[in-house]
């Protein structure tokens, strides 16, 4: 299940804008997954400050949307150039026609959609036949093995409130009317020091579950990262995501 952690994004909206890249490995896997043709219409679900879909404008002759809940978020998007169509929403349905997507995809996202059955019926609804959909989330697994958990203990409950599972996302899909083609597990070991791009990301709390920490659990973690970055400390990673490919049937 999907416990509700709501975040206001618009606090962390120019955070993220500064903090947050692309994951290359995703993206690439993304890519792969998407059935990516000239002038297809292509819409990122909860596109944030639109680093993936900007990257995607590099490489492909599209059409591309974003869609995302935060106004502080697009305002940001907007401020790169390109000519991606962002546009804000609080509810359904998405101010887009039926069948208009060949493309859908989310990174990161879905473990904030509170009703599965309402978004997977509405990516349904504006999606084209053939249209795939792909989900970029972590399953339960994975979410147990970050190494940051070390010093966020809590993390880990709270993850695993927040996530779905991979069989309910699959299940509901399924139910939604989208065919299911595969599962694809991602995950990259390493044994290096704590990156200052990351500690950056966890002081402005630009990754969205340290917005629900204890604040003194949080600062006594802060401390300690920062204490075994200083030392340079090697220390084991293991870094994951699941990408769940689906299809629009005819």
């Amino acid at each position: 299940m999907s416990k509700n952690y709501e975040v206001n994004y618009d606090l962390y909206a120019d955070e993220y804008l500064k903090n947050r890249t692309i994951n290359f490995q995703i993206y690439n896997l993304l890519s792969s997954l998407l059935n990516i043709s000239k002038d297809n219409n292509i819409l990122e679900y909860g596109c944030g400050t639109g680093n993936y879909l900007i990257e995607l404008e590099k490489n492909y002759q599209c059409n591309f949307y974003g869609v995302d809940t935060s106004k502080k978020m697009l305002e940001n998007a907007k401020k790169k150039k390109s000519c991606i169509s962002f546009s804000h929403f609080k509810n359904y349905p998405l101010n887009y026609k039926d069948s208009f997507f060949n493309d859908i995809y989310c990174v990161d996202v879905i473990h904030h959609v509170t009703d599965l059955n309402a978004f997977f019926n509405e990516m349904h609804r504006i999606s084209a036949p053939k249209c795939k959909l792909v989900i970029c989330t972590e399953s339960s697994v994975q979410l147990n093995k970050k190494y940051w958990l070390k010093y966020f203990p809590s993390i880990s409950s709270i993850d695993q409130e927040r996530f779905w599972a991979i069989d309910e996302l699959i299940q509901s899909a399924e139910n939604a009317g989208w065919r299911f083609l595969s599962e694809n597990v991602y995950e990259q070991k390493l044994n290096e020091p704590i990156k200052k791009e990351f500690l950056a990301k966890v002081k402005s709390k630009s990754i969205s579950v340290f917005a629900h920490l204890d604040k003194k659990e949080y600062q006594h973690g802060l401390d300690a990262l920062f204490c075994d970055y200083n030392k340079g400390i090697s220390i084991y990673k293991i870094d994951g995501y699941t990408l769940i490919q689906l299809e629009k049937e005819m």
